[in-house]
């Protein structure tokens, strides 16, 4: 009981909730907007689609840590492609650096993460979209329904379940983040980026506190616990509305 003590005490610990949280929900909201986006556009009867569809999932089959060590490769200051392209635009400065500023390496680990599994939502909506009936999308056209009043009253109602599939997903991925971590920074600059995932790591493998690290581990399952069942309640009592 000690150890469950000495955690809410730790403000290690609860740094690395933070930076879990604060990259859990700008991850989720940015993939949610840009996935559904995508997923939009891909349900478009546009020239080569299915080419692009194709190739928008291509990042889901890379594992997530060779993904994590394209984006550090990416990021770097001297041989990165992305420094590079920005310099020549005057956008980046010799001394910039993403993943090496507390301020802005969480970001970078956003970057990543949401190249790779925006795809997933992506392919969960599109899914969705392709499924949905004619019926009720004929009718508000003969009673001159918008195309913004036919989103919002129509795709989204519709797709309410799958959209909470794929939130919910993305909610317990992310909250138990690590891969990118590991790679990208390991937990850096300073305590900037440590999640709880990796702060348990390394309390157990790195400094060999395994009754402390497990007494974490059963504490961040409750969390995810209680997190996805008010998701779940929320979504049941959506419906029901």
């Amino acid at each position: 009981m000690s150890n469950f003590a000495r955690a809410f005490a730790d403000p290690l610990f609860l740094n690395s909730l933070k930076n879990t949280f604060v990259l859990l929900s700008g991850a989720l909201l940015f993939q949610f907007v840009l996935g559904f986006g995508i997923a939009i556009l891909l349900n478009q009867k546009i020239r080569g689609i299915k080419f692009i569809r194709g190739l928008i999932i291509t990042p889901l089959v890379i594992p997530p840590i060779v993904a994590g060590l394209l984006w550090r490769f990416m990021f770097n200051n001297e041989v990165g492609i992305i420094a590079y392209y920005l310099r020549l635009l005057g956008l980046w400065g010799k001394e910039m650096t993403l993943l090496g500023k507390p301020s802005t390496a969480l970001l970078g680990i956003m970057i990543a993460d949401s190249w790779q599994w925006t795809p997933l939502i992506v392919l969960i909506l599109f899914a969705g979209l392709r499924s949905l009936p004619l019926e009720p999308f004929e009718a508000a056209e003969i009673d001159g329904a918008s195309g913004w009043q036919k989103f919002i009253f129509l795709v989204l109602p519709l797709l309410r379940p799958l959209i909470g599939i794929a939130l919910l997903i993305r909610i317990i991925d992310l909250y138990r983040i690590y891969d990118q971590v590991y790679v990208m920074t390991y937990g850096g600059p300073g305590t900037a980026t440590e999640t709880a995932s990796f702060f348990v790591y390394r309390q157990g493998f790195i400094f060999f506190q395994m009754g402390y690290a497990s007494s974490i581990s059963v504490i961040l399952l409750i969390i995810c616990l209680g997190l996805s069942m008010l998701f779940v309640r929320l979504l049941l009592k959506m419906e029901r509305e």
